[in-house]
């Protein structure tokens, strides 16, 4: 009996650390693993092995092996982490903020890690400034998407819902401040009702201006303002825009004699 529970308990630990080891093998996704010794003087170079535990570092195809501490390259293309005490960039959350410099010409740099992606995750998300990051997995590039803007950083994500539970390289090419990146099971919100009604004026504008065009080859006096008061208000009612807006439209318009 002893022996069965035994093994019995053997088989769930076993299983739990498959389960937990399948859902995510990444790690130091918010560089807050790094091994740098109080006291270090800025402008140190440290093994990219302690400054970026767990990813790879790159400028263009050659692999960097080290990584400056709390100082800005200028044109020398470098990766560099820093912290509360850089004179150069703050961290945009957390203790460690890493920061990747790139000269002129078409050369970037880029970290890289290989790991699972959570079974459950469908987004991955990160802080940003600066720069327009390039995100891939497994070699394909995924569409990025901007969350949010505040005045320190902005949030982006990209999708992964199709590639859950599976393993590849997690690569960010990018020039500018990276931080805090994490798997979400959150998807991806749809444009919100801003987003929208911008879309919605913009196409708007369109209309008008080709209905604007086509009024003043017909009648450059009188035609177009009647033509252009009851198009705009076919589109006011379609787009069910407040009559109000259509009156108003209306008694704008110079009567003609």
């Amino acid at each position: 009996m002893k022996f069965r529970l035994v093994t019995s308990l053997v088989a769930v630990l076993i299983a739990t650390l498959e389960t937990t080891s399948a859902q995510s093998t990444f790690q130091n996704l918010d560089f807050e693993s790094a091994n740098i010794p109080p006291g270090t003087p800025p402008g140190t170079v440290l093994p990219a092995s302690d400054a970026l535990p767990g990813w790879t570092c790159y400028f263009g195809v050659n692999q960097l092996t080290g990584i400056a501490y709390d100082v800005t390259t200028g044109n020398d293309a470098k990766i560099s982490i820093h912290d509360a005490n850089s004179l150069y960039v703050q961290p945009l959350q957390g203790n460690y903020t890493v920061a990747f410099q790139i000269p002129p010409g078409t050369t970037f740099s880029a970290i890289a890690q290989v790991g699972t992606i959570p079974s459950g995750a469908r987004s991955l998300q990160f802080y940003d400034k600066y720069g327009i990051p390039t995100v891939q997995f497994g070699g394909q590039q995924l569409g990025l998407a901007l969350l949010a803007t505040t005045p320190a950083y902005s949030i982006y994500a990209v999708d992964v819902t199709g590639f859950a539970g599976q393993t590849g390289e997690l690569r960010f090419t990018i020039g500018g401040l990276l931080d805090n990146i994490a798997f979400s099971s959150q998807a991806i919100p749809e444009p919100g009702v801003t987003a929208l009604a911008g879309l919605g004026i913009a196409v708007l504008s369109l209309r008008l201006t080709g209905w604007f065009n086509k009024s003043m080859k017909a009648n450059r006096r009188c035609n177009f303002a009647l033509i252009a008061s009851r198009n705009f208000g076919r589109v006011v009612h379609a787009t069910r825009w407040s009559s109000a807006a259509v009156a108003y439209f209306r008694r704008s318009v110079v009567r003609c004699t």
